[in-house]
């Protein structure tokens, strides 16, 4: 968009413009909606952003996790892991 003093001129998106809803905030995370659209995204406190095997994002949650660590399953999924549980070699 080209803006004046007095007037508004438009133009069409290219093809593969990607559009947000709102303003978005330097260094801050971005989700996309899918159909090329992105919305932003807060974890929030003492969480961390994970992917699964699809590039699905989400939220791994560590309030009220205490003598955790981060591992995977047996089919590679991210899971915290009690470190007073023995480990199987």
């Amino acid at each position: 968009m080209i803006r004046t003093r007095s007037k508004i001129y438009g133009e069409a998106n290219d093809s593969n413009t990607v559009e947000a809803t709102h303003t978005t905030t330097v260094n801050k995370w971005l989700k996309g909606r899918g159909n090329k659209t992105i919305g932003g995204h807060i974890p929030g406190s003492n969480q961390i952003l994970i992917t699964d095997g699809s590039g699905n994002m989400s939220t791994l949650s560590l309030i009220g996790q205490f003598n955790k660590f981060i591992g995977t399953d047996d089919e590679g999924n991210i899971i915290l892991v009690d470190r007073s549980e023995p480990v199987d070699d």
